[in-house]
């Protein structure tokens, strides 16, 4: 759990808990408690409630960890939104909950018992109340907004040549290509996610829409660089990456895109980055910054085990660490607990606290 470091700043601890112990307990709870939402389950289904609870585990580790309920609370709502929208019970994911609370109490002991069961509390507190969906990640209020809407309506007809006749449109008419990464890429595929969540798109459909902004994504940055060549460079070197087990690429090859849009020597390695090896090439390159990817709690452990390794080592031990991803968003003062340099909401301004971190 977190504990005060000299600075005051909570510490971020890493906490493991008996994941298949704790499920199984509450599961068995659940089932007595509740027959008749599991009168007619089929195996696979009685297995994967089980697991439900195992996920809760999971985020609960996390929100221990920071000492703070904020991720925690995140995943409840996120939860609840999920398992209505896959027509479960709206009192499936607190009802859950409650029986996890009271195994938690006899099977946890001293701070870890009494931690867990005010975050359990809270995520319990904040499942009652949770809205049956979510807003649009669009904002029409973006000037934007018409190009993001009609680009992701065309992906979702599939229709490849008309999504790519709109974002080409969009930067024949002079809209900067830092524009279209973020008034209209990064909503939309935020948007991908949301209608995923409720159910309005399928595993394939977002896997599609992804894949074909990662393909534009491309085609940009050949667009950008071909111009750079003619730009003298800052002399200053970052490198940028995603932690291990993190796949997922599109956020943080944005960020890498926008360091060489901004002239510095980037050394890009990319999604699921072994911390040695991200040492080693931050070693190498003498590195001035380095960007790190976090993109969900469960994911945090390798950031900190990262971090730690970098200051540890003389040959990165002075080089400013940036990190970003929903993590962050959700619990502003993560960044803090974890070691961290700077915190950036998205590609410019982690380009943006690396100016100010490096000169």
């Amino acid at each position: 759990m977190a504990r005060q470091g000299s600075s005051g700043t909570a510490v971020y601890r890493p906490v493991k808990l008996d994941r298949a112990g704790l499920a199984a307990a509450a599961f068995g709870r659940f089932r007595k408690e509740f027959p008749a939402l599991f009168k007619e389950a089929s195996a696979y289904q009685l297995s994967r409630a089980e697991e439900d609870l195992g996920d809760h585990i999971d985020a609960l580790q996390e929100s221990l960890a920071t000492g703070r309920p904020a991720l925690f609370i995140d995943y409840v709502r996120r939860a609840c939104i999920f398992f209505i929208s896959r027509h479960l019970p709206p009192r499936y994911v607190p009802d859950g909950l409650r029986v996890l609370r009271e195994v938690a109490k006899e099977s946890l002991a001293g701070d870890l018992r009494d931690s867990a069961d005010k975050i359990l509390g809270k995520g319990i507190a904040e499942a009652n109340g949770v809205p049956a969906a979510l807003p649009s990640c669009i904002d029409d209020a973006e000037p934007l907004a018409a190009v993001a809407r009609t680009y992701i309506e065309a992906l979702i007809g599939a229709d490849s040549k008309k999504a790519e006749k709109i974002i080409a449109d969009a930067a024949a008419s002079g809209v900067p290509v830092k524009d279209i990464y973020l008034h209209v890429f990064v909503p939309v595929l935020q948007e991908t996610g949301r209608r995923w969540l409720i159910q309005e798109l399928s595993v394939a459909e977002e896997h599609y829409i992804t894949a074909s902004v990662g393909a534009l994504i491309t085609r940009l940055h050949d667009r950008f660089i071909a111009d750079n060549r003619r730009r003298a460079q800052r002399g200053k070197t970052v490198v940028v990456a995603s932690v291990e087990r993190d796949l997922h690429e599109i956020g943080i090859r944005m960020v890498a895109d926008f360091f060489e849009m901004d002239r510095w020597d980037t050394y890009y390695i990319g999604p699921n980055t072994p911390a040695l090896s991200l040492l080693r090439a931050a070693r190498d390159r003498k590195a001035d910054v380095i960007a790190i990817s976090c993109t969900m709690p469960s994911f945090l452990p390798a950031v900190h085990y990262l971090i730690r390794s970098l200051r540890a080592d003389s040959g990165t031990a002075q080089a400013k660490i940036i990190v970003g991803g929903h993590p962050f968003r959700v619990d502003p003062g993560l960044w803090k607990q974890l070691g961290a340099d700077a915190c950036a909401k998205d590609a410019a301004d982690a380009v943006a606290a690396a100016h100010r971190l490096a000169g």
